[in-house]
């Protein structure tokens, strides 16, 4: 009988394993019970480093671990391979287990030995109910990286994982356009992969720099163009990248698109249907009357698509080679120089004729970047339309941030860019001049006074306003320096600023 058990002898190995380490594989939960019972320790460890807990999560065992840990079980005891419990149940997808460990306080910012949290895990293998639970834990860093640079939200865009990058990007906006230490961004990760459903995300929901720009000087744009991924060149295009921006050689993205060997062999076959390489861009091309029966490559069809879309077919890279030197064939040059002269034609004809541009199409359409092999300062941008009135007007230009999303009547009172929500220090009239409040006059003197004063009234309130109701006054301080209401203390455990264990609570009388 178990009972009978020396607890000497209880903890005896065989093959390795304690008693309780294969009665919490296996699920046995009696006989851990009364393994338990004759003082079998909870924290001895297998060769591999693993205790009774790791097993329970090898096999899927919920209630076994609930269990080991009510008796005191250290729910981040780390094996051999730096994996917590935790690790080991969201690489099997056992989420039950993953539940039951992280409602007993898991840490979920353990690294394992390749810098893997458990949610980098869950990412990559897709595992959608972990990734439910995992996000919302209270304490979860999305800032932390793994070994090779990746924060949780660039693992999200490197291995397309739409729904994780909806969850972080709700609870951690701000990493949208963070770097790795090569200049690459979630969006970059996205556009070089062909993961279109999270590049769009990050555009509409993360709202990310269009034209941010990696170590190489590359933009997505640019990258997608390398892959010849068309669906991504199309949609990026689509929501405002700029088609003349130059890399690290002075290569805008269609002396990419005519420079790479691979996109010039495959050739697209318009009878395959639009699923197939490039069919949805060849389709496009096709409506303009241009193409007749012609055959295009991949990098052709890519070149002619942005020279439709307003890319300088004359721009000059730091060898002195424009986009239609590199064209070799007779009629894709003719087709290159027809798409842009389709575009010259349009743009003109909109502008003169007063119809308003859609948004997007007037965002695509930049200044040409003067670099030393396009000396020749390119005609000014004319009017484009404002974000916030739709009206054609020249656009001022938001410093820090460098959009033009608004004219000067609409400009003149805005704090904050209403793209990138960045506070504005400066506004830049297209002949360099900056934008103010004709600060000469008595009225301006006066609303600038009236502004100060309501901005210190606010920060005033801030200082004394529960940061968690936003509501009551502050009359309680916690240990770390931070602070909340009575009503609101009362439910709280840990800080809900710096997520420390509330040990002291000091009553303020104001």
């Amino acid at each position: 009988m178990l009972g009978c058990v020396c607890s000497c002898q209880v903890d005896i190995k065989n093959q390795g394993k304690t008693a309780l380490q294969v009665a919490s594989h296996q699920g046995h939960m009696e006989v851990v019970k009364a393994l338990l019972q004759a003082n079998s320790s909870i924290e001895i460890k297998d060769e591999d480093g693993d205790t009774a807990l790791h097993y329970t999560a090898f096999g899927n065992q919920a209630e076994v671990a609930r269990l080991l840990l009510s008796k005191g079980a250290n729910v981040n005891m780390l094996n051999n391979s730096m994996c917590t419990a935790l690790h080991i149940a969201v690489n099997k997808g056992f989420s039950d287990v993953v539940r039951v460990l992280t409602e007993h306080s898991a840490d979920v910012n353990l690294q394992d030995s390749y810098g893997d949290t458990p949610l980098h895990d869950a990412i990559a293998k897709d595992f959608r109910n972990i990734i439910e639970v995992l996000v919302v834990v209270p304490s979860i860093d999305f800032s932390q990286q793994n070994h090779r640079g990746f924060n949780l939200l660039h693992h999200a865009a490197l291995k397309g994982n739409k729904l994780a990058t909806e969850k972080i990007l709700a609870r951690a906006r701000q990493l949208v356009d963070v770097k790795k230490e090569d200049g690459f961004s979630a969006l970059h990760l996205a556009a070089l992969n062909n993961h279109r459903e999270v590049a769009e995300i990050l555009i509409k929901e993360g709202r990310c720099d269009m034209n941010i720009r990696n170590n190489r000087n590359q933009t997505p744009l640019q990258l997608a163009v390398t892959q010849g991924h068309t669906e991504l060149v199309e949609l990026l295009v689509s929501e405002g990248a700029d088609v003349n921006m130059e890399d690290e050689d002075g290569d805008t993205a269609m002396h990419t698109a005519l420079l790479r060997p691979q996109l010039g062999s495959i050739i697209i076959n318009p009878t395959e249907g639009e699923d197939s390489c490039g069919n949805s861009l060849y389709t496009k091309l096709s409506a303009s009357g241009l193409l007749g029966n012609t055959e295009l490559s991949v990098g052709a069809a890519i070149a002619c698509y942005l020279a439709q879309e307003g890319a300088d077919v004359s721009y000059a890279n730091h060898k002195g080679k424009s986009p239609l030197d590199l064209v070799t064939d007779s009629t894709v040059l003719q087709l290159i120089k027809s798409f842009s002269e389709k575009h010259r034609l349009q743009r003109l004809s909109a502008l003169t004729c007063g119809q308003a541009l859609s948004s997007a199409s007037l965002r695509r359409v930049h200044t040409t970047p003067n670099t030393m092999t396009n000396l020749v300062l390119p005609t000014p941008p004319g009017p484009s339309e404002c974000l916030i009135c739709s009206e054609l007007a020249l656009l001022v230009l938001f410093c820090p941030c460098q959009h033009s999303v608004a004219c000067e009547a609409c400009a003149h009172r805005m704090k904050k860019c209403i793209k990138c929500q960045v506070t504005i220090t400066k506004k830049i009239r297209q002949d360099q001049t900056e934008v103010d409040s004709s600060p000469g006059t008595e009225h301006s003197d006066q609303h600038n006074l009236l502004e100060q004063l309501q901005s210190r009234y606010r920060q005033m309130e801030e200082r004394i306003t529960c940061p968690i109701c936003i509501d009551n006054h502050i009359k309680l301080v916690f240990q770390c320096g931070h602070a909340s209401c009575i009503e609101c203390s009362a439910a709280l455990k840990t800080c809900p600023i710096c997520r420390q264990t509330i040990r002291e609570r000091i009553q303020l009388f104001v």
